[in-house]
């Protein structure tokens, strides 16, 4: 079995012809896109990118790769979530796993599209690591903001302190949504931001941005593959792009410059078996 993994289009039209092209060349059994197909300054108008660009790629992908799994990022909101599960076609060109799993290929997948706080100033997917942490980021380059639904533009949060503390943490997000799963061993999780500690999650000024709660939920629950994304350049200032964690793979592609970054994943009698990044080379399972 063979998985194309990858996160961090952004609404970028040539990165998805990209990927048409890879769907067509290596013929996977599944793509997995682990958020931010959009972008946050174009939120407004998402919906003529998914209507036309997206879907579009989405039919040419189809013609050679059964299933595309998708969810939202920090950059998209939750109107991009619920159009992604509404307008996928009646051959089910993507599937939405956000907080839902579908079981094929003899796997479950899965998603959390949820971050913790970074300096950006759109908020939407910010929640606090656990009851206990919220883990604001020292540095905030605007003033946080959200969206909502029958609101034209980016609504202000007057206590961002209080948005976060009247969220579920990622901690009890984790826990919940593995309930749902039946066998975590043969799941795949598409999870936008990447763990705490193991290499994926380093900004360009070195900062160390991933999270806590998620590295336990991996150590504690071993899915057999975790997806990430968030943090672009990670993997070209630390030239690490997974992590193998017991016996979960870790993944972050990365998403910079004009290539296409996405790994190659095999899968034989449920083990990952071989990883190849597309910009980076194969790495040793």
């Amino acid at each position: 079995m063979k998985l194309i993994v990858l996160s961090d289009i952004h609404q970028r039209h040539f990165k998805l012809s990209h990927l048409a092209d890879v769907a067509k060349k290596e013929k996977p059994d599944a793509i997995c896109i682990a958020g931010d197909l959009v972008y946050n300054k174009f939120i407004f108008n998402f919906k003529h990118f998914i209507d036309k660009t997206f879907y579009k790629y989405a039919e040419e992908i189809k013609k050679y790769c059964p299933y595309l799994f998708v969810i939202p990022g920090n950059d998209d909101n939750g109107e991009v979530h619920d159009y992604l599960l509404t307008t996928n076609g009646s051959d089910n060109l993507w599937y939405n796993v956000h907080d839902r799993v579908i079981s094929a290929l003899g796997l479950e997948f899965t998603g959390v599209p949820f971050v913790l706080d970074h300096p950006f100033g759109y908020k939407y997917w910010s929640v606090k690591e656990t009851d206990e942490e919220l883990r604001i980021n020292p540095l905030q380059l605007s003033r946080p903001v959200t969206t909502k639904v029958g609101v034209d533009g980016y609504v202000n949060i007057e206590n961002y302190a209080q948005f976060l503390t009247d969220r579920p943490s990622m901690e009890t997000i984790l826990k919940n949504l593995s309930t749902k799963v039946k066998d975590i061993s043969k799941s795949v999780f598409l999870i936008h931001c990447p763990p705490w500690g193991c290499g994926l999650d380093i900004t360009n000024h070195g900062d160390i941005c991933g999270s806590k709660s998620i590295m336990r939920f991996i150590l504690d629950k071993q899915p057999l593959i975790t997806v990430h994304g968030h943090i672009h350049e990670s993997p070209h200032y630390t030239g690490k792009w997974c992590c193998q964690v017991a016996d979960t793979w870790s993944i972050n592609a990365g998403q910079i410059e004009n290539d296409l970054y996405y790994v190659n994943v095999e899968i034989e009698d449920g083990k990952v078996v071989g990883l190849k990044h597309s910009i980076y080379g194969e790495q040793k399972t």
